[in-house]
């Protein structure tokens, strides 16, 4: 033992210190060894801060100025701070990157799932207090120096973020829409006329700037505004035979003889709607103008057309409906429809022109110098009109049919109704039926109106002394005296 006094070492049963005298006290005890502390055991990471919520927006003359700690990503120009820290919601794991946009001065943070970053034990060790309570540290600081940012909005997106929320709300209205039926899968209401309820298959209606016929020079044809496609129809000329795909792609098949190019068509595209006439072919654009290629003494100016909704060819001029129901012509007497108004639907054949008024009365006109003019002041309730050679014929709402002009037929064709379109050709007249069959009468050759076997069909033309109908698979029937020239017609699959 030891001496308190002096320190100086002692035998166990000493009384006295040697070396100081003091007295020893009995109730002293050997000094106890103190054991040493236990070494701290390292955290498995470093002590993380949260992140913060996205500054408010600093003033216009600060906009330039990054905030402290922030560096520059030279991909995006934006610059950015980097956090590691659990998500508040879900408590994973992360990265939080704030991006600031210097150009408007506004904050966005991104989260980025990632496992701990392992950091080596002297920076473990450097991890202060301050960061520890929350306080961000720039990236190339301390223990976020091995975090690299999460990748930066796109600035094409950006202005894109905001619009989210608005859009889900807009999809959630047309889902909701299109479950209680309020739209139709074409995005227009559908109309009682839209389809026939026995056969399920949709008709032709009238419709402003539409005509539902096909005739010897083709009436104008226009699907109504905003749909996504147009309908499958046909048209037919003097020699050719005109279709147009759903998609707004054309095709032509017939006797191009003078190589006017009247069949080339093949890079036509936004079409909606289509006409043929004596040596040539047009086409009406979804944007209102039109393109007519052939012989251009036939169709005149109509290339510079613009805020057109319908056409139709004649013989030997063109015609157009503007969007404002007056009506534009080419031609020696196209002054004869200049003074026309309120037009719904327009129709051209190979001396006259014809119209629907929008109280479904019908209005002709002569455009050539040799021909009669044909009265149809007294028709009402009419759909749909087609001009022949020296004829005009109207359909009813009734599915009736009316006649007039310089043709061996009644004023109203007997026997026929449910017709949904129709079309003329020189001297006969052919009606589409609403349960896909086909009717015809009036020419000199029977072959002209041989239809009485065809079926499924969904749209009718007819040209001089020929029939054409588009059956619902998108191939093409015909009948008449110059079938040879169409045969290549007959190998079409409309779409």
């Amino acid at each position: 033992m030891f001496c308190e006094s002096c320190g100086h070492k002692m035998s166990e049963n000493a009384q006295f210190c040697r070396g100081c005298g003091a007295k020893v006290n009995e109730e002293q005890d050997s000094p106890q060894e103190v054991a040493p502390e236990p070494e701290p055991v390292p955290a498995p990471h470093p002590p993380v801060p949260r992140p913060i919520p996205a500054p408010p927006q600093i003033s216009s003359n600060e906009k330039q100025t990054p905030p402290e700690g922030f560096e520059l990503d030279p991909g995006s120009g934006l610059y950015y701070i980097v956090t590691y820290a659990p998500h508040p919601e879900t408590g994973e794991l992360g990265r939080w990157t704030t991006w600031f946009n210097s150009e408007v001065g506004e904050y966005q943070q991104t989260f980025t799932p990632d496992p701990p970053v392992k950091l080596p034990e002297a920076q473990q060790n450097a991890v202060t207090a301050p960061q520890a309570q929350g306080q961000q540290r720039a990236v190339g600081e301390g223990p976020t120096h091995s975090v690299k940012p999460a990748k930066p909005p796109s600035k094409k997106l950006r202005p894109l973020l905001a619009l989210i929320p608005a859009a889900g709300l807009v999809l959630g209205a047309l889902i909701a829409a299109l479950q209680f039926g309020l739209l139709s899968s074409g995005g227009t209401p559908q109309t009682p006329r839209d389809r026939d309820t026995d056969s399920g298959r949709e008709v032709q209606s009238e419709r402003p700037g539409r005509e539902d016929n096909n005739d010897t020079t083709s009436p104008g044809t226009s699907p109504p505004p905003g749909t996504a496609s147009v309908e499958r129809t046909i048209t037919a000329g003097y020699g050719h035979v005109v279709g147009l795909n759903s998609d707004g792609t054309v095709v032509a098949a017939g006797n191009d003889d003078l190589e006017l190019g009247i069949l080339d068509v093949s890079d036509w595209r936004g079409m909606i709607a289509i006409a043929a006439g004596q040596r040539y072919t047009m086409g009406l654009r979804s944007d209102g103008t039109v393109i007519a290629i052939g012989n251009s003494s036939h169709f005149g100016n109509a290339n510079d057309w613009s805020g057109i909704t319908a056409i139709a060819a004649g013989y030997q001029h063109a015609v157009g409906l503007r969007t404002d129901g007056t009506v534009i012509a080419t031609g020696s007497r196209r002054d004869n429809v200049s003074d026309w108004s309120g037009i719904t639907a327009i129709a051209a054949g190979q001396s006259h022109a014809a119209g629907i008024r929008s109280d479904r009365t019908a209005v002709s006109a002569v455009m050539d110098q040799w021909a009669q003019a044909i009265d149809v002041s007294g028709w009402s309730d009419i759909t749909a009109i087609a001009v022949g050679q020296q004829h005009i014929v109207g359909l009813r709402s009734n599915g009736t049919v009316v006649v007039a002009g310089f043709v061996d037929a009644p004023a109203v064709i007997e026997g026929w109704s449910g017709i949904t379109a129709i079309a003329v050709g020189s001297h006969h007249t052919v009606g589409l039926r609403s349960d896909g069959t086909v009717v015809a009468t009036g020419g000199s050759a029977a072959v002209t109106t041989d239809v009485g076997g065809w079926s499924g069909i969904i749209a009718i033309a007819a040209a001089d002394t020929d029939t054409f109908g588009l059956r619902s698979d998108g191939s093409v029937i015909s009948t008449g005296n110059h079938s040879s020239h169409y045969s290549d017609a007959l190998n079409w699959a409309l779409r």
